[in-house]
C-alpha cells in the first residue's frame, strides 16, 4: 500500500511540474513556495512517515527545503505542495486544460483513496 501511495504522489508530482514550469517561467521560480510550507512539510513527515528532516531543514533560508535543483523532498513528503497548482488553488479546476484536468482528479481520487486506507489501518493498529 505505500508502495502504491508513494508512487502515486510522483506519478501527481510529474504531472503537476509542467504547470509548475509553466508558472516559474512568468513568475519567477519558486514563486508559491513559502518557509510555512516547508514547516507544514516537516511535520508532516515527522508524523505521518516517522522521518525527521530537520538536518536538511534550513531554519535560516526564506525556503527551508530549496535547493539549487528544487525541493529537496519527495513528493510523498510534501503532499499540499505535491497537489498545488495556481489554476487548482484558485479555481478548483484548470478552465484552460480539461484533459490535464481529469487526470488531475483521477489522481487525487486515487491519492485520497490510499490515504485513507492507511489512516484506517493506522487507527486499527492504535486500539
Amino acid at each position: 500500500m505505500t508502495d502504491k501511495l508513494i508512487a502515486k504522489y510522483q506519478e501527481m508530482s510529474d504531472h503537476t511540474k509542467p504547470k509548475c514550469d509553466k508558472c516559474f517561467a512568468s513568475l519567477g521560480p519558486n514563486s508559491c513556495c513559502s518557509k510555512i510550507a516547508c514547516e507544514i512539510s516537516l511535520e508532516w513527515t515527522r508524523e505521518k512517515w516517522d522521518v525527521d528532516l530537520r538536518y536538511i531543514f534550513d531554519k535560516d533560508a526564506k525556503i527551508p527545503f530549496m535547493g539549487p535543483n528544487g525541493c529537496k523532498l519527495h513528493p510523498h513528503f510534501r503532499p499540499h505542495c505535491t497537489l498545488y497548482t495556481c489554476a487548482i488553488h484558485a479555481f478548483g479546476f484548470d478552465k484552460n486544460d480539461p484533459t490535464w484536468d481529469k487526470e488531475y482528479w483521477i489522481l487525487r481520487e486515487e491519492i485520497n483513496i490510499l490515504e485513507w486506507a492507511n489512516y484506517d489501518k493506522h487507527e486499527e493498529q492504535m486500539k
